[in-house]
């Protein structure tokens, strides 16, 4: 096991530059994942952990050893990929092998690595098999187990369960965990699946055009976002955003006229202001009766029911107001239907609040 570090890391590909200098720190034993959408780099800095990809610049540290020149084979790292790549010849058993075969372990002592990782991945009465005998989510375990039985010091993941079904992802996702805590092996884990994210990591790493946005804890990250983008790439159904008018006297005031007068942190927090993006999560909009009385610091409106989503226990609610396309998550009991007239509020001490230049989130919502 190692720790995993990169030091002011850049990439470029031509004349586009894709990595603009990352710096992180990754703790030994810990699942890290990093997350963004198609482009952002985060592919390719996984790529250069692993000595697929050469870095122009920077530093690329396993435990206290730089890799920068080091081949890939020789950097104690296993890789796990997208496409299986199982040799379609071999048995389970052969494949999963195969590595250390080409590195000269005795059979003996193959076939007991084999068995006990088999036995990890409940794959031992499928070792006979090929590839083509197998489902999606037996090979890619047995891709996965092809990494384990090499004892590396981290685990590369690149989009594992990419060509998975959801209910396959969702136990194959369930499985990478307990195994990875299990093996304590540090852990570096790319998807573009925002729930993947959240429900994988001890911390992520939200990537966005080459550079890390914020690296943190999932709790972290959904609470207290430092930008309008980490807020909105995290979280299902995505954030709300709201754009209001600031008075200058620490009020928000609304297209539809409403006005309402911010508690004093936030009015502090966004003075010199001329607007603010209000972000608000679904499940903190509740719908309430036409008549109820105006309170401070809530926001309240009529919306117009677009579309109504059930999940089981809970429904998904998509709402126009003024040009404002609002979602709000709520108990499955919900009544309303497409068409249907609703009221909806929030507690402004319940949103995030973002400068409409740059995105920079000025205060975090409380929870209340």
């Amino acid at each position: 096991m190692a720790s995993v570090k990169y030091e002011r890391v850049t990439k470029s590909f031509g004349d586009l530059t894709v990595i603009k200098g990352v710096d992180l720190d990754i703790r030994d034993g810990e699942l890290v994942v990093f997350v963004g959408p198609s482009g952002c780099g985060k592919s390719t800095l996984l790529r250069m952990m692993a000595g697929l990809e050469e870095a122009d610049g920077g530093n690329l540290y396993i435990g206290e050893k730089r890799v920068n020149d080091i081949l890939p084979k020789n950097r104690n790292i296993a890789m796990v990929f997208q496409n299986y790549a199982l040799f379609p010849h071999m048995t389970l058993g052969e494949n999963i092998g195969f590595g250390l075969k080409i590195r000269g372990v005795n059979k003996k002592e193959r076939a007991k690595a084999v068995a006990k990782v088999a036995e990890i991945l409940g794959l031992e009465k499928l070792l006979d098999r090929q590839p083509r005998a197998l489902s999606g989510g037996q090979r890619q375990r047995a891709a996965m187990g092809r990494a384990i039985v090499r004892d590396p010091a981290v685990f590369l993941m690149d989009e594992p369960l990419s060509n998975l079904d959801a209910k396959l992802r969702t136990q194959m996702r369930i499985e990478i965990k307990k195994l990875q805590r299990r093996l304590k092996t540090t852990t570096i884990f790319v998807t573009h699946d925002q729930v993947e994210a959240m429900t994988l990591a001890d911390r992520i790493a939200v990537l966005h055009d080459g550079r890390v946005q914020q690296f943190g804890t999932p709790a972290e990250l959904y609470a207290s976002p430092v930008n309008k983008f980490v807020a909105g790439f995290l979280g299902s159904p995505a954030i709300n955003f709201i754009r209001a008018d600031h008075t200058g006297k620490g009020e928000l005031s609304f297209p539809d006229g409403q006005i309402i007068t911010l508690p004093k942190d936030q009015a502090r927090a966004i003075s010199g202001q001329k607007a603010v993006e209000i972000g608000i999560r679904p499940e903190q909009i509740k719908i309430v009766k036409k008549d109820t009385a105006p309170a401070d610091g809530i926001v309240n409106w009529s919306a117009k029911v677009t579309l109504a989503e059930s999940l089981g226990g809970e429904a998904l609610v998509y709402t126009s107001h003024g040009g404002h396309e609002v979602t709000l998550k709520v108990a499955n009991r919900f009544a309303g239907y497409e068409g249907a007239d609703i009221h909806l509020a929030f507690d402004i001490r319940c949103a995030h609040l973002f400068a409409v230049d740059g995105g920079q989130c000025l205060v975090s919502a409380s929870e209340q």
